[in-house]
């Protein structure tokens, strides 16, 4: 059954307003006695549908102040020629166009009110005195003030959803940060999967048993197995898992069994087993119930893993595509080479030393990836002093030189772009390292925060058609427009090298 929506803030704004508008016009009529009671009853009695209309049937805010606006117009001349007691409340709709429409929402609103008391007043039979135009005039210019009051809350409020979120994110992270310090071995996989099978064993013996989870993709991942389980015995019963994460109850054939373990009445794994003799679906309820602290240890630890698989899976990619466009290829390169060699052939000594130049060749790719794990972005050193150590490590194991020209600010730029920065830079020292066989590679890093330009030029063969599945341009780009950069690749000079330039923000 649908529940009754509650009040947003913008709604509580205009409910308090209408509330306190109204209670200052009533007081006002029982001083001064004008009166005016039915036009403030049937303009009390429009706020209250306006109110009930909106919050109920969750009406556009705005269609709603427009129609109230037109009608406290027509009622405000219609019902008291005057107009004294009941056009204030005129401010009431114009504050909530500006609230649900901004200055659109104003003028429209304002307009409505406008038409409806000019066309009112006109086929009034009362006459229209200066002191009644007047305190119309009065009272319009009031709720457009009060309806630009509307758009700066709006304003405000959008923006501080918007801070909120960030210092929701924030408050996050640290306690995550904390936890995972305070927490230590506890939110370790093995470790809590280790004392819920324990606990569990103690309770209901079991000859071999393991715990299975869950991705996020309904494939089943084993967790942990105890020592004398049968894998291929428990594999078969893989198949049941859907029902017992559809029914959350344990369930038995033969000498087999299972077991959800639930935290909330969600299932956070399965423990699934073997026994001479099984325990009956009540025995396993009770212990999965009695080890309640156990299985949200493991909760915590399975979650915290897949917030750490998360946070590792792009970066794991990346080495994935480094892997494959360059040690692979080099080894598959040395494969061949091995298969050419004939004993008989009088040139294999010419041969060999070839194949150790490849060799040689490849143990330089391994050096130069572990080079780049070992890079540490989140420590005290700049882009510059980063990529400073990055270009000296690069002109160390190589035969040509590195040119560094670094200028940077005193402030920093946001971590995630300095990270972004750095990486991209290591793609393209390793691309050319790789690809273009220079005599120079110049590297020009020019920091002043909001804006960066990072540029990596080379003297070597340039640009040739794109090698099919390599993934170092892609990987540059998108990392670029992670930090709203642009990235741009081009030949050098007479077609000779090749320059890739990054900038952020414009040219500092």
């Amino acid at each position: 059954m649908p529940t009754t929506p509650a009040f947003s803030d913008l709604d509580r704004v205009v409910f308090a307003a209408r509330f306190f508008l109204l209670a200052g016009l009533w007081a006002t009529l029982a001083v001064t006695h004008s009166g005016a009671y039915t036009a403030m009853l049937m303009i009390t009695v429009t706020a209250l549908l306006a109110t009930l209309v909106t919050w109920s049937l969750r009406a556009q805010s705005l269609a709603v102040a427009i129609s109230e606006g037109a009608v406290v117009g027509i009622l405000a001349i219609a019902v008291d020629p005057t107009a004294s007691a009941a056009i204030p409340y005129l401010a009431v709709p114009s504050l909530v166009g500006g609230l649900s429409g901004r200055l659109t929402g104003l003028f429209t609103t304002l307009g409505a009110e406008a038409a409806a008391l000019g066309l009112t007043t006109l086929i009034s039979p009362t006459q229209i005195t200066q002191p009644l135009l007047g305190n119309l005039v009065l009272w319009l210019v009031a709720a457009m003030g009060t309806g630009l009051l509307g758009t700066s809350i709006h304003r405000l409020f959008a923006e501080s959803r918007q801070t909120a979120a960030y210092r929701d994110a924030i408050d996050l992270i640290s306690q995550l940060h904390t936890l995972s310090g305070a927490l230590g071995e506890d939110l370790d996989v093995r470790t809590a999967a280790g004392r819920v099978l324990g606990a569990m064993g103690s309770t209901v013996p079991f000859d071999g048993a393991a715990l299975i989870a869950r991705n996020p993709t309904g494939e089943y991942v084993p967790v942990l197995f105890t020592s004398g389980s049968r894998p291929e015995e428990i594999a078969g019963l893989l198949g049941q898992l859907d029902q017992l994460w559809r029914t959350r109850r344990p369930w038995r054939a033969g000498n087999r069994f299972a077991v959800p373990l639930l935290r909330d009445n969600n299932v956070v794994c399965a423990l699934i087993g073997h026994s001479a003799t099984p325990p009956t679906s009540t025995e396993l309820t009770a212990a999965a119930a009695a080890i309640t602290g156990d299985i949200l240890r493991l909760d915590a630890a399975l979650m915290f893993g897949n917030i750490a698989a998360s946070a590792t899976l792009e970066e794991r990619r990346r080495l994935a595509r480094e892997v494959h466009d360059g040690l692979a290829q080099d080894l598959a390169s040395l494969g061949y080479l091995i298969d050419a060699l004939d004993p008989a052939d009088p040139d294999l000594s010419s041969h060999i030393a070839g194949l150790r130049g490849q060799v040689t060749a490849v143990l330089r790719e391994v050096r130069q990836s572990v080079s780049g794990l070992r890079t540490d972005l989140r420590s005290e050193l700049s882009v510059g002093e980063t990529v400073t150590v990055l270009a000296a490590q690069l002109e160390a194991s190589n035969p040509f030189r590195v040119h560094v020209d670094v200028c940077e600010t005193g402030t920093r730029l946001p971590q995630d772009a300095e990270a972004q920065l750095v990486r991209i830079a290591q793609e393209a020292l390793n691309n050319a390292r790789k690809h273009a066989a220079p005599e120079n590679v110049w590297v020009n890093c020019h920091i002043a925060p909001p804006t960066a330009r990072l540029e990596i030029r080379d003297d070597g063969i340039g640009l040739g058609a794109r090698r099919e599945g390599s993934h170092g341009l892609t990987i540059m780009g998108e990392r670029a427009a992670q930090i709203g950069a642009r990235l741009t690749m081009t030949s050098g000079a007479d077609h000779r090298g090749t320059v890739v330039l990054v900038e952020m923000g414009g040219t500092p």
